[in-house]
């Protein structure tokens, strides 16, 4: 008994100290779209910056799908915002038993809007737009 004590205490220590990151799905789908603005290089490069966002800021969530929404959409959407390079995806995600307070335990999320900005240096940035994440 005291040894199965030990045993849970350490298990609740590792994930108190280490928390439930976020997980992109083994066969998550993305869908690049077709763009005659943004190369394929370009779209993958904002890709991996909403993939590494979600690891670190997504608990207990895996990525299902991940959707550019297209020149068109995308441009309107920085107009709005003011922002002159931007790229807009929707993203669809699922939560687990262990998400933050803010999402519903074991429910799914379909497209959630992610905006991205590119910065001086070039660099894709998710912006905080009010819409989503970020």
């Amino acid at each position: 008994m005291k040894r199965f004590r030990i045993i849970m205490l350490s298990v609740v220590l590792c994930v108190i100290f280490t928390g439930c990151k976020g997980t992109i799905s083994n066969d998550v789908e993305i869908d690049y779209g077709v763009s005659t603005k943004y190369s394929r290089l370009e779209l993958e490069k904002a890709v991996n910056v909403i993939k590494k966002d979600f690891v670190r800021s997504f608990e207990d969530c895996t990525m299902e799908r991940l959707v550019y929404a297209g020149d068109k959409q995308s441009k309107e959407h920085g107009e709005y915002y003011t922002k002159a390079d931007t790229l807009l995806f929707f993203m669809d995600y699922k939560t687990g038993n262990f998400s933050s307070d803010t999402l519903n335990k074991n429910s799914e999320y379909p497209e959630w809007q992610i905006m991205l900005v590119k910065d001086a240096s070039g660099v894709w940035k998710i912006y905080p737009s009010g819409c989503g994440y970020g």
